[in-house]
């Protein structure tokens, strides 16, 4: 009776840690980037660390497949609210001003700023010419 009633505790025992062991896991998601028929795909997979996922998704697609494992941190408690309307327009209106800002301050060159870089060109290839010249008769003097 005692050993029966031991047996029973056991199997009693592991029912309850695998519903404690199914609510509270260990594992952790992964979001991991594989190449498949030579384009890329973006899957989830559960396992202990980074490289265990990379084992495994390595055994799956290909060592040579796996092109990255992230970990990805999901709060359950948090249920995603929708952005009310006036949010979404207001967000809208910043992005815009933000890329007319951008192309309004973008550095145009003038024609007189495309004149100074040509003469400043010129000046640079006569100085460099003039150096050259100057060193080519060093040389055939010194023959």
């Amino acid at each position: 009776m005692n050993s029966y009633l031991h047996l029973y505790f056991l199997v009693d025992c592991d029912k309850y840690f695998m519903r404690i062991n199914e609510v509270v896991s260990p594992l952790k998601k992964y979001l991991a980037t594989v190449r498949v028929s030579g384009t890329m795909a973006k899957t989830l997979i559960d396992a202990e660390s980074s490289s265990h996922a990379t084992l495994l998704l390595g055994k799956l697609y290909g060592k040579s497949n796996v092109v990255s494992v992230t970990c990805v941190h999901l709060d359950e408690t948090l249920i995603p609210q929708p952005i009310p309307s006036q949010e979404k327009h207001n967000e809208v209106i910043n992005n815009l001003t933000k890329q007319i800002t951008q192309k309004a301050n973008k550095l145009r060159a003038t024609k007189r700023d495309i004149q100074i870089a040509v003469d400043r060109y010129k000046t640079n290839q006569k100085r460099a010419n003039l150096e050259y010249d100057k060193k080519m008769r060093f040389n055939s003097w010194g023959r």
